[in-house]
């Protein structure tokens, strides 16, 4: 039982990482100035990885 609750709260650490490493994420993107790079159906910025449909 002890192993369960390590592993319960390893998940709520990691999981909490996980959402401060998405906010940061968020948060390079909307200050990036974006250089995208266009296929036929996509465009992906080359400094922040953002891709963004061209079909809507």
């Amino acid at each position: 039982m002890k192993r369960v609750q390590e592993i319960e709260h390893e998940i709520t650490e990691i999981s909490q990482r996980l959402q401060k490493l998405k906010l940061e994420l968020e948060q390079i993107r909307k200050t990036c100035a974006h250089d995208f790079v266009e296929n036929q159906y996509t465009q992906t910025c080359v400094k922040c990885n953002l891709t963004e449909s061209l079909y809507y």
